[in-house]
């Protein structure tokens, strides 16, 4: 499945293709996703996005679609680099269901 939306995305960068907010907003190579968030509660709202609440399937499923993103083009760059959502700021194991975004250099 990365790999469609790594081709996909390669595509539109290939046509120039722009993102309808007015103005120059071309797509580029950097994609957002996928969500590795961990599903804590289903009151989330947003589970459709998520792997599921296992760890395990959850590194499997990152690993699959990155890898599938970012396998090379015919010149061996990667066709778009994948930006893990929620990896690092989110699944923290305190002051769950707060916005607070004071990262530690250790989490990083």
């Amino acid at each position: 499945q990365g790999y469609v939306f790594g081709t996909e995305q390669r595509a539109l960068v290939n046509i120039h293709a722009e993102r309808p907010m007015g103005g120059q907003n071309l797509i580029g190579l950097n994609a957002y996703g996928p969500n590795i968030n961990q599903q804590r509660d289903p009151r989330f709202g947003r589970s459709s996005e998520l792997p599921g609440e296992d760890p395990y399937l959850a590194g499997v499923y990152a690993t699959k679609m990155v890898t599938g993103m970012q396998d090379p083009d015919e010149k061996g760059r990667p066709k778009v680099l994948a930006y893990l959502k929620h990896f690092t700021g989110y699944s923290r194991e305190t002051s769950r269901g707060e916005d607070t975004y004071d990262i530690t250099l250790h989490d990083l």
